[in-house]
């Protein structure tokens, strides 16, 4: 639907620089070459608007898991770093959309001895919080090559926003696939811990599931020439193993699960929330973009003190709920068709608040006790 903004919305657009316009969206292509996957995913125009670019990581669908790829993509429950728990995610960003990010796995290789099968790998995170890899496979060679792929995850460094790993680990094997479970998850409310379950569309060649948190699946993939084929791989994450394995088992059941995950985000822009059209592209880009990081930064629900879904301050930094910003984020997704976002991210307040009645600075699912002068992780770091 399309909705007229307020007058003061379009002064503050309008007032912003030229430099989000066409000019902008031309830079923002310039830090790498961009490659098409094969077997692109069905087109959208706010998708594509807003993606089409390789100088964002992200990878999330409004629930608990956000993710950002690279060398080692650090995933995230809420606000509980998980660690590199998938490594289908390694990679270079080729190309980034709201819904799902294309990556390079490997280093550049030596241009007098390529490799005669080049991969692709395609991820995504599902609504019911599931981390899909499609891996593509082309071999350019005039004969049959044989392919390996290692898939490795760990968790036993796992921990929440300003603490330090604790707890314990377990990993078992469920046939071709594997569960781990993480007991530092919120252990106040996750009285069961974290369960992670990893799997994939083609039986392992080899699976390895000790020390206890971590899991290795071995793949050797004949790849006939001139020809591409693939692989997918996923990771089901929620407190419930259950659940874990469900979710898994219903994404490795899908022919095309992006395609699937894709629908659920032109949905979100074609029905959830309110289209703005004008004659600047730039600007309809930067509506667009709010509205993906407001459900790309959303996390919790039933998780401790966030009673309801909130905005993150931010997902990889300032994994936080403001009380002090609330009212602003509420402001914008008071828009939305359904009010529950909005309602909830305000009523979210009244379960983190005092015994006395005062709001804290800042909440996390485990505590509404972080003080206002805390000591910088980032500088500890430094």
């Amino acid at each position: 639907m399309r909705c007229a903004l307020p007058l003061v919305l379009a002064i503050l657009f309008t007032s912003l620089p030229h430099a989000v316009g066409d000019e902008a969206r031309a830079d923002k292509h310039a830090t790498a070459a961009i490659r098409h996957a094969p077997n692109s995913l069905p087109p959208h125009p706010i998708l594509d608007l807003v993606g089409h670019r390789a100088d964002k990581n992200s990878v999330g669908h409004a629930r608990n898991v956000a993710l950002y790829t690279g060398e080692v993509p650090p995933f995230f429950f809420a606000t509980h770093e998980l660690g590199d728990i998938f490594s289908a995610a390694r990679g270079q960003t080729i190309e980034w959309f709201p819904d799902h990010v294309v990556l390079d796995p490997r280093p550049p290789q030596p241009t007098n001895a390529p490799e005669p099968v080049t991969e692709t790998r395609r991820v995504c995170v599902t609504k019911d919080d599931v981390v899909v890899c499609q891996i593509f496979l082309t071999n350019t060679s005039d004969k049959t090559a044989p392919h390996r792929i290692e898939i490795d995850g760990d968790c036993r460094r796992s921990f929440d926003w300003r603490e330090k790993p604790a707890g314990d680990r377990f990993t078992e094997r469920i046939g071709d696939r594997v569960l781990v479970r993480d007991t530092s998850v919120f252990p106040a409310f996750l009285t069961n811990g974290l369960s992670i379950a990893v799997g994939a569309s083609e039986r392992p060649n080899d699976v390895q599931i000790s020390p206890p948190g971590t899991c290795q699946m071995f793949f050797s993939v004949p790849v006939s020439k001139h020809s591409t084929c693939s692989l997918i791989l996923a990771c089901a994450i929620h407190p419930d193993h259950r659940q874990a394995q469900k979710h898994l088992t219903a994404v490795l059941k899908q022919k095309e699960p992006l395609t699937e995950n894709r629908k659920e985000w032109a949905a979100f822009f074609d029905e959830a929330v309110p289209r703005f059209a004008c004659s600047d592209r730039g600007l309809e880009e930067l509506y667009a973009f709010r509205w993906f990081l407001l459900r790309f930064s959303t996390a919790g629900g039933d998780l401790g003190y966030f009673k309801y879904p909130v905005v993150l301050e931010g997902r990889q930094a300032y994994q936080t709920y403001c009380c002090y910003s609330a009212p602003f984020m509420a402001f914008d997704m008071n828009w939305a068709v359904d009010p529950k976002p909005g309602f909830g991210h305000i009523a979210t307040m009244a379960h983190a608040a005092y015994d006395d009645g005062r709001f804290p600075w800042y909440t996390s699912p485990r505590t509404n006790k972080v003080q206002l002068h805390h000591e910088s992780r980032t500088l500890a770091q430094s």
